[in-house]
């Protein structure tokens, strides 16, 4: 094996994968592969991180030489819950702050110490070598997400890697470490723009679109529901049940929101303020959006009939009103401190409607760009909306057709609330 000639090349290839944004997968595969080819008697390896997300714990990225890379990750329960990963020696490294761990899977005694180094064993490998990698310290902390990282190889061959090869896997494991850094990095980033500001938000924000005052109108289904007695309800409940509350209320209607496509602005208290772009079949991902949202929200009222009391459909629960409109999206604030939201009279004129929700004793209100006759809504008449100048005729979803929705589920696409909209019709 020449040493210096396969560390060249797996640290030419790392580094290029890092600078061009290459899939981490593809370049750990590479690398693995090159190892193996070069004369390294590598025939397992694994790279793991703790991720910065609000769903997933971990991930990690495992190479076989039989089969090559595969990835998975892990949810916060998984380690929470996983005997597996506490009986590991990747548990005790990252607790205890070992920067080393090597194992002779062919020694009985040192095999008996974990679970997973006699399945190992039992898939042909006979040693097994252990890193980790800390981004600010020596070591990676289980504690602290995205603090390093865990690297680990096995060899096939009857008397273990050689030193020699063990002094190449010490040598790449920093490059493969800052290639897998660069990865998590970026990952980081969108994760945070994702989980923090709108879907389309982000991509702007990413796109360099960060001045303050640059924005775009977008002609939109403006979608913004609101919970009642939301004050009562903490007051009674506490911060702390409250809030837990509030978040399986907000998985019943922005998580319909996401699953449909819409862009989700802002939680405003205990409102849900999104939009769904004419461009994209908004109004037609807004029906699904709320019909769903209908059939969930009266689960949740079943489900907390504890906290809610007495409540005889889900017009109790909440209000929802949608609206057809032009929005600017686009930046406001101060120059070193910015929101990225919809700006527009369309926006307040739905927070008007959906007061009127609870006057009517309906779960929806739309205006006439919605309903445009269909038979799923009934007339509420001409109303005067605080700052609209003009009296706006509004609908309600039919009594027949709410309870239709939530004895059924959602009717399928293509039906009465989806009528094509002259707006939607010019967008195409």
């Amino acid at each position: 094996m020449d040493r210096n000639s396969v560390i060249a090349k797996c640290e030419e290839l790392l580094a290029v994968s890092a600078l061009y944004a290459r899939p981490f997968g593809e370049a750990f595969e590479e690398c693995c592969t090159a190892l193996r080819s070069g004369g390294v008697s590598l025939s397992r390896a694994s790279i793991s991180w703790r991720l910065i997300d609000p769903v997933w714990f971990a991930q990690q990225f495992l190479w076989l030489a039989a089969s090559g890379v595969s990835h998975q990750r892990f949810t916060h329960e998984d380690a929470a819950e996983s005997d597996e990963f506490l009986n590991s020696p990747i548990y005790y490294m990252l607790t205890q702050q070992v920067p080393f761990l090597r194992s002779d899977l062919t020694d009985p005694h040192q095999r008996a110490e974990y679970p997973i180094l006699t399945e190992l064993f039992d898939e042909g490998h006979t040693e097994y070598l252990l890193f980790s990698v800390g981004f600010q310290a020596e070591t990676a902390r289980l504690d602290i997400p995205a603090s390093g990282l865990v690297l680990s190889f096995c060899s096939d061959c009857p008397t273990g890697f050689s030193e020699e090869e063990k002094a190449v896997l010490e040598r790449l494991r920093f490059m493969l470490s800052l290639t897998a850094r660069t990865a998590l990095l970026s990952e980081t980033t969108e994760t945070l723009l994702a989980t923090y500001l709108a879907r389309g938000a982000g991509r702007r924000v990413l796109g360099g679109q960060m001045m303050r005052g640059e924005g775009e109108t977008v002609t939109a289904a403006i979608w913004y529901c609101d919970l009642r007695r939301s004050t009562s309800l903490c007051e009674a409940l506490g911060t702390e049940r409250y809030i837990a509350f509030l978040n399986d209320f907000f998985a019943a209607t922005a998580g319909p929101v996401e699953e449909a496509g819409g862009d989700i602005l802002d939680f405003i208290g205990d409102a849900v303020l999104a939009i769904f772009p004419l461009t994209d079949n908004g109004v037609e991902r807004g029906r699904q959006a709320t019909l769903t949202a209908l059939s969930k929200l009266e689960e949740l009222r079943h489900k907390h009939a504890d906290i809610l009391g007495p409540t005889d459909s889900v017009a109790d629960v909440m209000g929802l009103a949608i609206d057809i409109g032009d929005v600017v999206y686009g930046n406001i604030g101060i120059p070193t401190r910015l929101t990225f939201s919809v700006i527009g009279g369309s926006v307040n004129k739905v927070a008007r409607m959906e007061r009127l929700t609870k006057k009517f004793h309906v779960p929806v209100i739309v205006t006439d760009a919605i309903a445009q006759g269909r038979p799923a809504f009934r007339p509420l008449g001409s109303h005067l909306l605080a700052g609209v100048s003009e009296p706006v005729e509004l609908f309600a979803l039919s009594d027949e057709y709410v309870a239709d929705t939530i004895a059924n589920g959602p009717p399928p696409v293509k039906t009465p609330f989806d009528v094509n909209h002259p707006a939607i019709v010019h967008s195409q």
